[in-house]
């Protein structure tokens, strides 16, 4: 699926980390920016009942992605299957959105249980969005 989004280049599926410390569930380059992207399919066990707060794992996980120059996207089980049911283009939609708070996280060199500045162009790293130069403008990624 994540093969299909814009902008994408070199997706692999259960992709290994350059060191080998990390799998991803698939790996892939952001086209316009260079940046690598770490997209994660995190289900049930990444959340603790009844809160929707990630595992101390799946934290350190992530963190450690981003240390190693990856933007994490996380897409969690409840947020899929909301989308799911709006067949590819809303799940397109959706990831585009994802990628784009994911890049927008490390660009601003922070990775945190919540996104920087929400999950919209809007928000507290926005500048940095802009001072790189990408994001998604509905029909593809621009530069």
């Amino acid at each position: 699926c994540a093969q299909r989004l814009p902008g994408l280049a070199g997706c692999r599926q259960e992709a290994r980390t350059h060191d080998g410390a990390f799998s991803v569930h698939v790996a892939a380059t952001h086209a316009a920016s260079g940046w690598r992207l770490a997209i994660e399919a995190d289900g049930p066990t990444h959340f603790p009942l009844p809160g929707r707060e990630v595992t101390g794992v799946t934290l350190a996980c992530n963190r450690g992605l981003a240390a190693r120059g990856y933007a994490v996207v996380s897409a969690p089980y409840w947020e899929w299957a909301e989308v799911k049911g709006g067949g590819i283009p809303l799940q397109a939609a959706h990831m585009q959105l994802k990628m784009e708070a994911a890049l927008r996280q490390q660009a601003c060199g922070q990775w945190q249980t919540a996104w920087c500045g929400g999950s919209s162009l809007s928000g507290a790293c926005l500048h940095t969005v802009q001072a790189h130069s990408f994001g998604f403008n509905g029909t593809g990624w621009a530069q």
